[in-house]
């Protein structure tokens, strides 16, 4: 399993923001895998903030094409990090 942290530069991210990231990702899973929405997005979801700096899921497992789908979306959402993309382990993939 793999938490995956996707600090941002750019731009705050709102409701709005974040469903669209789980639409596209949930498009773009090309196998059965679970989606784990933990910190600032929790809240976001539950209505406790406006808005949040960063995105962090655990994917268990992985669907296919999951990884390389949070890449794009990283780009295309203007959710800019310093890195590429920072991958936090947790526990076994």
């Amino acid at each position: 399993m793999r938490t995956y942290y996707l600090g941002l530069m750019r731009r705050k991210v709102t409701i709005e923001v974040l469903k669209e990231f789980m639409e596209e990702l949930a498009i773009a899973a090309q196998s059965p895998g679970k989606v784990y929405f933990t910190g600032g997005a929790t809240a976001l979801l539950l209505g406790f903030r406006g808005a949040d700096h960063d995105i962090d899921i655990k994917l268990d497992p992985e669907p296919k094409g999951v990884f390389e789908a949070i890449a794009r979306l990283k780009n295309s959402l203007d959710l800019m990090s310093s890195s590429p993309l920072q991958i936090i382990y947790s526990g076994a993939s």
